[in-house]
């Protein structure tokens, strides 16, 4: 079991943070912040399986159900990866455009 680096009410803006405190599927996130992580995701070859996107309550996270995006890994995912990883960038943008304030990212890891 590993154990999580971070605080659970913080939102971070940096998506190093992310990779250094060991972040994957709890830590929340800033929009920033979530975009570093998709690209730097891509550059070390790992699949995001999913983001949430909320509201961010200072200290707090909202989830919103309606801002989940999930995209399935194919058996063969590593060439899909950049696209993968490009359409999880969109989706990001999109929920900042739509008022989400913060962000959880699960990859496979």
């Amino acid at each position: 079991m590993t154990n999580k680096l971070f605080e659970h009410t913080v939102l971070y803006d940096s998506g190093d943070a992310f990779f250094e405190l060991k972040g994957n599927a709890s830590m929340k996130l800033s929009p920033k912040a979530a975009i570093e992580v998709c690209n730097e995701a891509a550059k070390k070859g790992l699949w995001i399986l999913g983001i949430d996107g909320g509201h961010w309550l200072n200290p707090g996270f909202r989830i919103d159900s309606s801002a989940s995006w999930t995209y399935d890994m194919p058996e063969e995912y590593k060439s899909k990866i950049p696209e993968n990883n490009r359409l999880a960038i969109e989706n990001i943008k999109d929920d900042i455009e739509n008022g989400y304030t913060a962000f959880i990212i699960t990859l496979k890891m």
